[in-house]
């Protein structure tokens, strides 16, 4: 064995991407939360379903919001991948009283965390600023399988790293 069993939790509910999940021998948790005013009762339900976990990994905003809630209550390390910067999440949130929460929202997702992975100089840089800690942000770059990409060519491959490298 590998060492670990992995949990994979959704905010949506039941769904392919579960049974896909379980296909490859993956537990999965639907946690049937699509509107946000639901995110207090799927915080509390991950909180129970995490209790024999070790480390929680969310990906964007909204798990990280549900997952940092859940992992305070269940008093577990959340380790956050972003893969966009603050200024990115603030913008989509549109202005006024939302624009203000979710900026105190992210805020207080990135200074909980155990750490933030990047993928980029810039969401590093920005993460950092509005307060968590630079020796919690780790920059890892995102991989992409060139082939897959049309790039079987070695030049095609490169050409595509330059116009996609994370900066």
């Amino acid at each position: 064995g590998h060492g670990w069993e992995p949990l994979a939790v959704t905010l949506a509910a039941e769904g392919p991407l579960h049974r896909s999940f379980r296909a490859a021998g993956v537990p999965s948790l639907a946690l049937d939360s699509a509107h946000r005013r639901q995110y207090v009762w799927a915080a509390i339900r991950l909180a129970r379903a995490i209790r024999d976990v070790d480390v929680v990994h969310a990906h964007l905003f909204d798990a990280a919001f549900v997952s940092t809630v859940a992992g305070a209550i269940a008093r577990k390390p959340v380790v956050i991948t972003r893969h966009e910067g603050p200024a990115l999440v603030r913008r989509a949130a549109g202005g006024g009283f939302n624009r203000n929460l979710y900026y105190l929202l992210d805020r207080l997702v990135l200074v909980r965390a155990a750490a933030v992975i990047a993928p980029s100089t810039a969401v590093r840089e920005e993460v950092v600023a509005l307060g968590a800690g630079r020796s919690r942000v780790h920059k890892i770059l995102l991989g992409a399988d060139m082939q897959r990409l049309g790039a079987a060519d070695r030049a095609r491959a490169e050409a595509l790293r330059r116009e996609f490298a994370a900066r």
